[in-house]
């Protein structure tokens, strides 16, 4: 009985790898049979299935980021407002118009300081434009004066130096008889 076990096995397991050896044979039957063609229509048709689910991807991608931009503004507005609330708090109404109407008060004063000054430096500019012209006359009246009073002396020294020689009268003596 055993020897017909073991007989029945060894039919069972080569009929079992007849069986597979048929089925790949089909396999590669059916694989051969498919004409390139189709191959080829095959690969494009994954190649844009690939591209279609990259393209949906980065679309994901892109919207988490907007997103995430979003949430950052939201986040910083929130912030914003917190801070502006808590300091509106701190301060209380009767200071801040105070410090409002100082505030006032201090831009007048600014204000009418600057037009004074606009004002001064107008008018400055006017009689800075006067003031050049005479100076300009008083300096060249001045340059011909000291010309003018350095010949007179020029002359009176020659007048001197002739009247020493002519009348032999010495320097101190002129200068005496004109003191009395």
């Amino acid at each position: 009985m055993t020897e017909q076990k073991t007989i029945e096995e060894n039919n069972k397991t080569e009929t079992e790898l007849n069986k597979k050896e048929d089925n790949s044979q089909e396999k590669k039957e059916n694989f051969t049979t498919i004409p390139l063609e189709e191959t080829k229509k095959i690969e494009t048709e994954e190649q844009k299935i690939e591209k279609e689910e990259k393209e949906e991807k980065e679309k994901e991608q892109e919207k988490e980021q907007e997103n995430n931009e979003k949430t950052k503004k939201k986040s910083t507005e929130t912030q914003q407002t917190k801070l502006v609330q808590t300091i509106q708090n701190m301060i209380e109404k009767d200071d801040l118009k105070k410090i409002m109407n100082f505030q006032k008060h201090s831009f007048h004063n600014v204000k009418d300081t600057n037009e004074a000054l606009t004002k001064f430096n107008k008018f400055s500019s006017e009689e800075f434009g006067e003031l050049k012209n005479n100076f300009v006359y008083y300096a060249k009246t001045l340059v011909q004066m000291k010309k003018d009073l350095t010949y007179c002396y020029k002359k009176i020294g020659n007048m001197k130096k002739k009247i020493q020689e002519e009348y032999q009268i010495t320097p101190s003596l002129i200068r005496s008889s004109l003191d009395h």
